[in-house]
Formats: structure tokens, sequence, C-alpha cells
């Protein structure tokens, strides 16, 4: 059984994980809030295709505002991007 802590810590979305279809020299996850403004951007560099881990910021739920977000990552090689995954609608 988990604690009521871990229970508590279980619910709070922290990351996400994605299929890149092939290799870029950077992946983008951008978080918009309900009203379209980009809240968050994560980068990580040398993506391999196949399965990616991406954090969310810790902070995400407080400029989200009303608890909804919209999330998708993006593939960039040269800085133009290759390829983009809608990841759909996130409940922080």
């Amino acid at each position: 059984m988990l604690t009521m802590v871990k229970q508590a810590q279980a619910l709070h979305l922290q990351g996400v994980i994605f299929q890149a279809p092939e290799a870029v020299d950077e992946a983008q996850l951008v978080v918009l809030n309900s009203l379209g403004e980009s809240i968050s951007l994560t980068r990580k560099q040398g993506v391999e295709a196949g399965l990616v881990v991406m954090d969310l910021a810790k902070d995400l739920r407080e400029r989200a505002h009303d608890g909804f977000a919209y999330a998708l990552v993006k593939g960039l090689r040269k800085g133009s991007v290759i390829w983009e995954r809608r990841l759909g609608r996130l409940r922080l």
C-alpha cells in the first residue's frame, strides 16, 4: 500500500513520454495554458528515434491558472521543425 504522501505525489503529473519518429538535434516540450499562451518550454539535446521522457516544470500548476494545459513536442534539426506531436490536454 502507498502511504498518503506517496499517493498525493503519484497524482501529480511530473513528465511525459512520447515516441520520436526520427533522431533530431533538439526536442522541445511546449506547454500552453487554456488561453494559448506558452507557460513552459523544456529542451532536450541529441534525441534519438524511439521513446523519449521529458520532465515538466515544477511550478507549471501555478502558471496554468485553471489547472488545465495543452502540450506538444517538436523535433528540431538545424533550427527547423522536422516533426511535431500534439500530446493533447493535460490536467495538472
